[in-house]
């Protein structure tokens, strides 16, 4: 949303075979003339500037939706002037407001503008661009743009609002299947518009994929977009709802409701109307971060070197692993988090100059992840600093270490300041990418880590870090390193969650400046939050199981009367009572135990009975990180006569009780508790004989499935020394199946019991030694398009170390 220069440029003159609004309605209005006059006017397209401001920092464009028009679209009835241009320039005053227009006519008494809204998009992109689909489309052409003038908006875009944009499709596209006259219109249709409105519309899901695409590769090159979608909370007269709140939101992103149909939602009669309020705040907020970063110097533009950096730097993106988390758990809901806010412990952590880090602890299920997802939001919405935060998550080595803390840390600061990358330049440039996966990446990463937050640029900042007990290595060195930076720098505030652990508060006492928070301690606070959640899934049952009042309350009551404050234990019953018959819900009630404990009690016996059960979840519990079910069908097999498709491994998963979930074909355990639990009080049932069976078992699996699968040249590249930069997944992948077992065989071998089996793998002409005489050059090759080479050294080092052992 930064200035857009030199887009005024006057629209380009098409040739006559161009396809464009103007020249479809000149040729229109000729057909019309040898008839009689045209029955309206030609519809006004093009830019038109509502307020101008000479030294505008910021430009501001108003996109209308279909049967819109650039200015009644944002008019109040009984108003002359539409409320940008009166209600906007003294709340912004280094604002430039502008609003475009574009023939979106359905159904009117002229011909129906038949461009489609790829032609729209085009268009808009020779103006300006901001908006609804058409939007969409235009950002995504200007950024592919040969042309730098055109490609510039892509660039200076900052964020879009959307308002009532049918992401997902329009119950209004119904429309284009109704006869004219029962429109009491004298028609015509432009079907081609109204045809992407339809849920299940490509061109509607190629969009909505390239845009997707397009925000994550902005994350991965240190830059975001904004977005904001409002939607409508009142029918339309006759037509009922317009737009749904699930097609008019986009997952993860703010949503805010305004209380018009899907036509009064952009009307705004004065500056007291609530929405009105509501966009502004966005509106400001958004121009406040420009300032600060043209202040901080974050107008700093990344090169292709520093690009690399960054990418190198990128074990995984934090915000991703944030994104996942509120996903898998049901959404982030605000009502059940926002009581911290004005909490005393947490106004004295955020207000006090003494109250660096906030410790906020509590058991099992108690929230405090979602929570902390719920504070880094607030945070970036009303902090004028740096927002950086990480999720620690013990089932998945990537994320579950000290050194990966660190990484996702600066890569999260190097993305919102990009001039910050010059910190960690100063050592990659001569150590590579290795700098961060090497044995001394601690240290240095440490070193990046300190002189960043001794950046005279870098203002305030928070430091969020969830799950300090899902740390599995090298726990206290993290606890220090916590503690000695969180009394260093003052300008910098850091939060930090984990279980009652003794040793944790034991290494966090040394904290001078620290305020320590108990859930336990704030059981009212919590109660009131779960009451909220209940309520929350209750209400999502009701509508899913068209729950008659009676269960409605029954469910509701059984919840409140036996969560114990518990979260998590509310979740899973609810997702349990989904695979209920709605007939049965009473009946199955009183069969869901209060606690966590008890609740996996039963469901670990509702699976006893089931092998394939339980070999899921001893695998699943064995691995080092979440795996795929690509991955999980090369290492168990299903039953006999079981099709091994998608859709049997996930029916075999979702059998597993409520331990596990799926995200994206990739199986997850729904909390660590989960984990624990088969671990500590589940382990004789789960492996009879032994983890290390189970651990061998993988080991062979993948060697098994590696000898099949490696090959050479498995990509098809063609010549050895093409680029890795350039490689391209093909579809479908032929390492989907090996890429767990390419990196982990080698541990997988290393936990397995040395005065067992091992000997007889590790021995000449044993099932190692086989394997690296036939797959090697082809392992290798594997790892390299995995990006994993140095996963690779350190598995042959480890492999090596297991050698000398079985030797001696």
């Amino acid at each position: 949303m930064e200035k857009l220069k030199g887009v005024f440029n006057p629209r380009r003159k098409k040739p006559q075979t161009a396809y464009s609004p103007r020249s479809r309605l000149d040729a229109e209005h000729s057909r019309w003339s040898s008839k009689g006059p045209p029955p309206n006017p030609l519809f006004p397209d093009g830019v038109e500037v509502l307020h101008d401001c000479p030294d505008a920092t910021v430009d501001i464009c108003f996109v209308h939706g279909l049967t819109g028009d650039r200015v009644s679209s944002w008019t109040a009835h009984g108003q002359t002037d539409p409320w940008p241009k009166t209600l906007l320039p003294p709340k912004l005053s280094k604002a430039r407001i502008l609003t475009y227009g574009y023939d979106a006519y359905i159904v009117r008494k002229l011909v129906a503008g038949s461009n489609r809204l790829i032609d729209h998009a085009a268009n808009l992109l020779h103006d300006l661009t901001l908006g609804g689909l058409v939007c969409k489309e235009a950002i995504l052409l200007s950024r592919n743009n040969p042309e730098a003038h055109l490609r510039g908006i892509f660039d200076c875009t900052r964020g879009i609002i959307f308002m009532g944009t049918p992401h997902k499709g329009a119950w209004m596209a119904n429309w284009a299947r109704i006869p004219a006259s029962a429109l009491g219109l004298v028609k015509s249709t432009n079907t081609s518009l109204l045809k992407i409105l339809e849920t299940d519309d490509q061109y509607l899901e190629s969009i909505q994929v390239r845009f997707w695409s397009m925000i994550r590769e902005l994350r991965e090159a240190g830059r975001s977009l904004d977005v904001t979608c409002f939607f409508e909370e009142l029918p339309s007269p006759v037509i009922g709802e317009v737009v749904s709140k699930d097609s008019a939101t986009l997952e993860d992103y703010n949503s805010v409701s305004i209380r018009a149909n899907h036509e009064d939602m952009v009307k705004f009669s004065s500056e007291r109307d609530n929405g009105f309020k509501r966009l502004l705040g966005e509106l400001i907020r958004w121009e406040s971060q420009i300032s600060t970063a043209n202040s901080n110097g974050n107008t700093y533009k990344m090169d292709e070197r520093d690009l690399q950096c960054l990418k190198d730097l990128r074990a995984t993106d934090p915000y991703y692993d944030k994104m996942h988390i509120e996903k898998t758990k049901g959404g982030l809901l605000k009502d059940s988090y926002v009581w911290i806010l004005e909490n005393a412990d947490f106004q004295q952590w955020r207000n006090g100059q003494q109250s660096q880090l906030l410790w906020i602890k509590g058991d099992p299920g108690k929230g405090k992840t979602m929570l902390l997802c719920g504070i880094a939001d607030e945070l970036k919405k009303s902090a004028a600093g740096l927002v950086s935060f990480f999720f620690l998550q013990s089932t998945d080595l990537r994320i579950n270490n000290p050194t990966a803390v660190l990484r996702g840390l600066i890569y999260l600061l190097a993305s919102q300041q990009p001039l910050l990358i010059h910190h960690v330049r100063k050592k990659y440039d001569h150590a590579g990418k290795e700098l961060f996966t090497d044995s001394n990446a601690w240290f240095a990463l440490s070193d990046i880590f300190t002189n960043i937050l001794e950046d005279l640029s870098l203002k305030d900042a928070y430091m969020i870090i969830d799950a300090l007990d899902e740390c599995k290595t090298d726990l206290p060195q993290l606890l220090d390193f916590i503690v000695q930076k969180s009394s260093a720098a003052p300008h910098v505030k850091w939060v930090v969650s984990s279980r009652n652990w003794p040793d944790i508060e034991e290494r966090l006492e040394a904290a001078g400046q620290k305020v320590r928070m108990c859930l336990e301690l704030n059981a009212a606070s919590i109660s009131t939050a779960v009451g909220i959640y209940i309520r929350h899934k209750v209400r999502q049952l009701a509508q899913l199981k068209n729950y008659e009042d009676k269960t409605t309350d029954a469910v509701r009551e059984h919840l409140s009367s036996n969560a114990n404050d518990t979260f998590l234990w509310v979740a899973l019953v609810c997702q349990n009572l989904e695979k209920v018959p709605r007939l049965e819900t009473l009946a199955k009630l009183s069969t869901f135990p209060p606690g966590l404990d008890s609740f996996y009690e039963r469901m670990i016996e509702e699976v006893y009975n089931s092998d394939l059960c339980k070999q899921i979840l001893a695998f699943a519990t064995s691995v080092y990180r979440p795996i795929t079910l690509h991955e999980l069908a090369s290492f168990i097999e299903l039953p006999d006569g079981t099709s091994n498709t998608f859709e049997s491994w996930e029916e075999a998963v979702r059998l597993c009780g409520s331990f596990l979930t799926l995200r994206e074909r990739t199986v997850y355990f729904v909390h660590q508790s989960a984990k624990d639990f088969l671990l500590k009080k589940a382990y004789d049932k789960i492996f009879p004989s032994g983890i290390e069976e189970v651990h061998h078992a993988i080991f062979s699996r993948s060697l098994h499935v590696m000898s099949k699968t490696l090959r050479r040249d498995i990509y098809g590249l063609g010549a050895p020394g093409f680029p890795i930069e350039r490689v391209r997944q093909p579809e479908p992948d032929p390492l989907a199946a090996v890429r767990y077992s390419c990196i982990y065989w080698v541990d997988h071998l290393c936990d397995f019991n040395s005065s067992r089996n091992t000997k007889g793998d590790l021995q000449d002409h044993g099932a190692v030694d086989r394997f690296l005489r036939t797959k090697y050059i082809y392992w290798l090759e594997a790892l390299s398009l995995l990006r994993s080479m140095s996963e690779g050294v350190i598995s042959m080092t480890k492999l090596e170390n297991a050698y000398q052992v079985y030797i001696q």
